[in-house]
This record gives structure tokens, C-alpha cells and sequence, in this order.
């Protein structure tokens, strides 16, 4: 008689005697010599034959009752998503629990977490062949997947600008873009202020029009421009209606 564990023999014995029914099984010693041995666990399948299986008839049985245990990725290998935007997928599989989940080559900002969530946000605009696997007691599924990454969308940040007078010369710009890059300046009349990067040089009293532009790059779209007015006065600091540079001592 022979006992098999997940298709591997356990343990042999040479009686061919099977004596008086019981009405317990009992596994790993004699009931009633030994109890204290015998094995006190649980077991999902216990079969019983009048014969010795073979080996290869053993392995043929667990590989029939292994179908239906392994790990097998039922959701979808297609995902999308863009640049900035806090996503969140979850990877699904049948099969025996607990499965455990893991990936390879996710796009920048993203993770795959043990239990099959996809989380973060992405930082590169692309696609990428990722490979996601589920394991368990039984057995590894493993899928590859296509995420595709599409350019993220920006907005610019741009305060209005308060008045400004001829005599402070010249002052900076501020406006921010949501992607982080590099934010650049035109006037609509270099007459009034020419801006170089982000420095204004007043030039003389009047308005111009600031605009302020991202153009993108190959994560991000382009953002809309931002325009402001700059308005240039001459100080009048005792608000007598004559500037400064026109009063008389």
C-alpha cells in the first residue's frame, strides 16, 4: 500500500492486509496504539482505490485535479491611460486562493501590488509590453500586457500683474505650467516692455499684452496660452496729476 502527497509518494508499506472497517479513517499511525501521531490537519481530497496506482496514474490525477486549482488571469491584457492622471486597475485570476500577483516593465509611476491592484501615476507617454504573473500552491499564469500611455494634458498658471511704474525698471514673471517645464514670455508691445525669459524691461509708458506659452513635449500636450495685461505708469507720488519727472523742485 502506498500513500501519495500532491502526487508524490509519502510513504509505503509492504501489508497487503486491510483488517476490520473502522468507522474513522486515520492518517499517519494506528488508532488505537498511537493516536497522539496521527495527523491532525485538513485535506480538500482523499481518494481511496482497491489497487496500487501506478506513478504515472498518480501524476495523471493530480494533473486533472490541478486544472481546475491553477491560477488562470481572467481580466483584460489592455490598458490605457495618460501622463498625470492617478490611475487604478485591478489584475483578476481563478484558480486555488491565495493567488499573488506580480509585473515586469510597467510604465514610469506605475506598481503592481500583491494582490493585483495597478496604481500611480504615469510619467512617460508611450507603450509598453508588461508582463503580469499569478501564482499560487498550484501553479504560475502568465499574461503579457499592452498599456498604452497617452501625453498628458497642462494648464498654465498666470497672476495677473498689478500696475507698474517706468522708474522700477524691470521685474520677473511667475507663471507656472502643471507639467513642471519651462513656461516662456511674449509682449505684444516692445515699446512698452520687451521680456527676455523671464525678466520684463520696461521701456516706456503705455500696455502690452503678456502671454505666457508651454508648448509641450513628448509627455505632455501643449498647454493654451495665458495672456495678462501690463500696464506701465509714470509715478505721480504726490498724486498731484504731474509725474514725478515733471515736477519742479
Amino acid at each position: 500500500r502506498s500513500l501519495y502527497l500532491n502526487g508524490s509518494m509519502a510513504t509505503t508499506t509492504s501489508s497487503s492486509g486491510y483488517g476490520q472497517v473502522l468507522e474513522l479513517l486515520v492518517i499517519g499511525a494506528e488508532r488505537f496504539l498511537n493516536p497522539a501521531s496521527a495527523y491532525r490537519g485538513s485535506m480538500d481530497n482523499i481518494r481511496i482505490y482497491d489497487r496500487p496506482l501506478s506513478a504515472a496514474e498518480v501524476g495523471q490525477l493530480l494533473s486533472q485535479e490541478a486544472g481546475s486549482l491553477m491560477p488562470v488571469i481572467t481580466s483584460t491584457n489592455s490598458f490605457q491611460g495618460k501622463v498625470g492622471v492617478s490611475t487604478n486597475w485591478t489584475v483578476t485570476a481563478s484558480g486555488s486562493t491565495p493567488i499573488t500577483f506580480r509585473g515586469t516593465n510597467a510604465p514610469a509611476g506605475l506598481s503592481v501590488a500583491t494582490n493585483g491592484v495597478i496604481s500611480g501615476t504615469p510619467t512617460t507617454a508611450g507603450t509598453n509590453s508588461t508582463i503580469l504573473t499569478a501564482s499560487n500552491a498550484y501553479g504560475l499564469a502568465t499574461q503579457t500586457n499592452n498599456f498604452v500611455i497617452a501625453k498628458g494634458d497642462q494648464t498654465i498658471s498666470f497672476s495677473s500683474i498689478p500696475i507698474k511704474y517706468l522708474d522700477e525698471g524691470s521685474f520677473t514673471l511667475n507663471a507656472t505650467a502643471l507639467s513642471g517645464l519651462a513656461v516662456s514670455y511674449t509682449s505684444s508691445n516692445t515699446n512698452v516692455a520687451t521680456v527676455s525669459g523671464s525678466t520684463v524691461t520696461l521701456k516706456s509708458v503705455g500696455t502690452t499684452t503678456i502671454t505666457a506659452s508651454q508648448v509641450g513635449d513628448s509627455n505632455w500636450n501643449a498647454a493654451t496660452s495665458v495672456t495678462q495685461t501690463l500696464t506701465v505708469q509714470a509715478r505721480d507720488t504726490d498724486g498731484d496729476g504731474v509725474t514725478d519727472a515733471m515736477e519742479v523742485a
